[in-house]
């Protein structure tokens, strides 16, 4: 609920991470999960970025995918946020996070459609 500026960017660039309640780059800022509903859109999910100077606009890491029309509580996006959290830990200590300008890849992941993106490599 911060917005973070200056030297302290700078000092950590793509090292701070960010998770964001909605597909970015659609619905950035506060309340993202109730601008998905509003917009009737079909998607919720969850983007894991690295903060840079723009709101919610970084380097995306992955994503998680969920059905609005499967959606009964916040819990049920912000939950896939745990998984994220531990599979982009992983990829960190291996050294397969890979950045260029804005794009981020993670070296031999899967990036077929699914429910994660890349894919988890553990079993939920």
């Amino acid at each position: 609920m911060k917005i973070l500026k200056g030297k302290l960017l700078n000092r950590y660039e793509n090292r701070i991470i960010n998770f964001h309640l909605s597909l970015l780059p659609a619905f950035p800022g506060l309340g993202a999960i109730d601008q998905v509903l509003d917009a009737n859109a079909l998607l919720l999910g969850n983007t894991a970025h690295f903060i840079d100077k723009n709101i919610d606009a970084g380097p995306v890491i992955m994503q998680s995918l969920f059905s609005s029309r499967k959606f009964t509580e916040h819990n049920d996006v912000l939950n896939m946020q745990i998984f994220m959290l531990k599979q982009i830990i992983n990829w960190l200590l291996e050294g397969r996070v890979q950045i260029t300008g804005y794009n981020v890849c993670i070296k031999d992941a899967d990036y077929s459609i699914g429910e994660y993106i890349p894919s988890l490599e553990f079993n939920v």
